[in-house]
């Protein structure tokens, strides 16, 4: 008996051998551990992708380095005085020297300046279940040394019009907040909405309605990232990728259920030329500097300037 249960310790003991042996033998990337990263042009160490994400995390990089250059050449441009003196929006542009909102993330050193309607809601909660909870910080003055210990700031972009309609079906349809010169219970149209928008001062205007340029002031603040709500998915999970080293517990959606639109043209079919203008002229930086296309707006306002013409 005794010898049986000896001769059964011992291949027990022969197995967990065998086990820890192969266990030590197999191939195993940490992708948390020190050692498994490499070096970006800023001489930050970043973690490499383990679960084939290289293409997306490349494709990202590469496109942030020309949002981010482009930025710079726009918000040069910018400071020099070439864009067009009578757009009001950039007086209030060259007036505003903070960043609105911004949420830090301690355990990331993250600083990022919301926006509403460019995917803030699901990105405080993604970002929450990551690296906990964040504070917040409003009208920050000169945020670049604000913020010395977040190594890492970003901001979101959305082309201005697309933004526009998706805060409008969310605030205006869905919850019925009022519109600048709209009693609370108005029953808007989308065309009521952008006439409302468009002729009142920025200052007036509904958080979620104002230009992103002006909420993150782009060009006084330096960005690490900019994000878009066209690739939004890949971004975020890029992003998520180099500052935890791993994938986000969450996806996103780009966008929300019954806010599509066929084209900016369907989406202005209806607005005057003379609103079409005006928006323009206020979402003018947001157009610029996120490279966002002017000129079709541009064309669209041209023909419907034409076709008012006619019919005088």
């Amino acid at each position: 008996m005794l010898y049986h249960n000896m001769k059964i310790l011992f291949l027990g003991l022969i197995i967990l051998l065998l086990i820890l042996i192969w266990i030590r033998m197999k191939p195993h990337i940490n992708i948390m551990d020190n050692n498994y990263y490499s070096v970006n042009r800023n001489g930050k160490e970043w973690p490499q992708p383990a679960w084939g994400q290289e293409d997306d995390i490349s494709s990202f990089e590469a496109d942030n380095r020309n949002r981010l250059e482009h930025l710079r050449v726009k918000c040069q441009e910018f400071k020099d005085d070439k864009f067009p003196p009578s757009i009001p929006h950039t007086a209030a542009f060259y007036r505003h020297w903070n960043v609105t909102k911004v949420f830090t993330y301690k355990k990331a050193r993250l600083a990022w300046c919301t926006g509403p309607k460019a995917g803030s809601m699901s990105l405080v909660a993604l970002l929450g279940n990551m690296f906990g909870p964040h504070q917040e910080h409003l009208n920050t003055i000169r945020p670049q040394t604000s913020y010395p210990e977040y190594t890492t700031t970003m901001m979101t972009a959305r082309h201005p019009l697309e933004r526009l309609y998706s805060g409008y079906k969310q605030k205006i349809v869905r919850h019925a907040q009022p519109a600048p010169g709209y009693p609370i219970d108005a029953d808007l149209s989308f065309n009521q909405f952008l006439d409302a928008v468009a002729n009142s001062p920025v200052s007036e205007v509904n958080r979620h309605f104002e230009p992103m340029s002006y909420l993150c002031n782009p060009c006084f603040f330096d960005y690490t990232y900019i994000l878009k709500m066209e690739t939004f998915s890949r971004d975020v999970e890029a992003i998520i990728h180099r500052l935890a080293g791993k994938e986000p517990t969450s996806r996103h959606k780009n966008k929300s259920k019954g806010d599509e639109f066929t084209s900016i043209e369907d989406l202005l079919a209806d607005v005057s030329a003379d609103t079409v203008e005006k928006l323009i002229d206020i979402y003018y930086l947001d157009y610029v500097l996120f490279n966002y296309d002017l000129n079709e707006t541009k064309e669209i306002l041209r023909k419907k300037q034409e076709k008012e013409s006619e019919s005088w």
